[in-house]
């Protein structure tokens, strides 16, 4: 059976990639694995690095197996240029990236230039809506169970993940 591997064991994360590929019949697999970047990256390139180390991280401790949708997540904070409070106004937004290992793959490396790569919609934030301020760059932002994605855009986090998902998905031959 062909599997998805989510390189996180977030339910967010999951339930944003069951909600894309549930109509296809996949084993979902997900792995606790190690960003690399601060446990709350601010840019995109952090960002985006932390989402290729956690893709690394699995191929490196957990092999490489054919027939598998590979999907890495990581969420972090922007600067919000505009901002007249500079360190208060940030935009939340995520870096996906997604490899498919063809069923016919016998070899033991990838190319990561194969890797399909999307950003999710920026959500603007304010520290106000942190439990825990990221002045340190080692706090996480926690929504619980009042994710301030619904109250600030009219969606949640999980949808925002689902509609960037999504786009990915058109683009793979599955």
């Amino acid at each position: 059976m062909p599997k998805i591997v989510l390189t996180s064991q977030s339910e967010i994360k999951l339930n944003a990639v069951k909600n894309v590929f549930s109509s296809y019949v996949y084993e979902f697999q997900t792995y606790k694995t190690e960003s690399g970047v601060p446990e709350q990256p601010l840019g995109f390139e952090e960002i985006e690095q932390g989402t290729l180390n956690r893709l690394n991280y699995v191929f490196d401790n957990y092999g490489i197996q054919p027939d598998t949708i590979y999907i890495s997540i990581e969420n972090g904070l922007l600067n919000h240029m505009g901002s007249p409070y500079p360190g208060d106004h940030f935009y939340d937004v995520a870096n996906l990236a997604v490899l498919h290992v063809p069923k016919d793959f016998n070899g033991n490396e990838v190319d990561l230039n194969n890797v399909i790569s999307s950003w999710s919609a920026m959500v603007p934030v304010s520290k106000a809506l942190y439990k825990q301020v990221p002045d340190d760059q080692s706090k996480t932002f926690s929504p619980g169970n009042n994710d301030p994605h619904k109250s600030i855009c009219g969606i949640t986090r999980e949808q925002i993940l689902t509609q960037a998902l999504d786009i990915i998905a058109g683009t793979l031959f599955i």
